[in-house]
């Protein structure tokens, strides 16, 4: 996993359970083209962001790589391609300190700790 700050934008990238490699970015401008694009996608990011921190499950973290994915796929001008939801859950990697670890680079970019690779 590793993160890429290219001007205002951060990417993440994921090494799924197959061995291929996702990135993913929260991007506002790929957020916003994701609104115009996939409502339904946008609504439910919205719904688990908009939940308290406490009451987040592990679907609704699962949920921001997903769209952190779709919005990279939008920057990436891949979005016809991209997996589905379901697609993306099995393919995940199911070490959760991986998927926490992107997570982070997701919604907290700038915090330290993360010894992460940048991403080309």
């Amino acid at each position: 996993m590793g993160k890429n700050n290219s001007g205002n934008n951060t990417f993440v990238e994921l090494e799924m359970a197959d061995g291929s490699k996702v990135r993913m970015t929260l991007a506002f401008i790929h957020l916003n083209s994701l609104s115009a694009k996939n409502r339904d996608a946008y609504a439910a990011y919205n719904e688990s962001w908009r939940k308290k921190e406490h009451k987040r499950d592990e679907f609704d973290n699962i949920r921001f790589l997903f769209t952190g994915y779709l919005c990279a796929a939008i920057a990436d001008g891949t979005y016809d391609e991209a997996m589905s939801w379901n697609q993306f859950i099995e393919k995940l990697p199911i070490d959760r300190e991986v998927i926490g670890k992107a997570l982070m680079g997701l919604i907290a970019p700038n915090r330290k700790g993360d010894s992460a690779k940048r991403s080309e």
